[in-house]
């Protein structure tokens, strides 16, 4: 025998069961880096795209990642700081990045990624759910803060 229950108990058990989901991941990737002024007199330099995939089962109000830049020799090549806001359930933000890193190509760059804040639309911290992605223009990995933030 089927039994018949009210739309909204349906709806509320439905969005019940999204946010218990424990597949919650938010991607930051660098899909393409592009080198700028060659042939222009001045010093070329890498920008990188910086992407934010939320795959997670809520919408992400904010998201504030830190990348330091290394050279294949593991020297510096500079840092950006990237702010995403709103990035809706199944959907993806893009930043580029046009200032200049210190690197007059981007082959052999890598990333090392700090989480500076990460939070649902409904308060909750999601830095959790963040991870990065080892493939691309430039492959990441997540650095963490020791306990005095360092």
């Amino acid at each position: 025998m089927i039994q018949s229950r009210p739309l909204q108990e349906l709806v509320h058990r439905l969005r019940a069961l999204r946010e218990m989901r424990n597949d919650s991941e938010i991607y930051v990737t660098i899909p393409q880096a592009r080198v700028y002024g060659e042939g222009s007199g001045y010093r070329p330099y890498c920008s990188p795209q910086i992407r934010a995939i939320n795959n997670s089962h809520r919408t992400v109000e904010d998201l504030i990642v830190g990348i330091r830049y290394k050279t294949p020799d593991n020297r510096s090549a500079g840092s950006t700081i990237t702010r995403f806001s709103w990035v809706k359930v199944s959907k993806d933000e893009t930043h580029y990045f046009y200032n200049t890193l210190n690197a007059d190509h981007c082959l052999g760059l890598t990333g090392e990624m700090e989480i500076i804040r990460c939070m649902y639309d409904n308060g909750t911290d999601c830095a959790q759910d963040v991870r990065t992605v080892e493939y691309g223009a430039v492959p990441m990995k997540i650095i963490q803060k020791d306990k005095e933030g360092k």
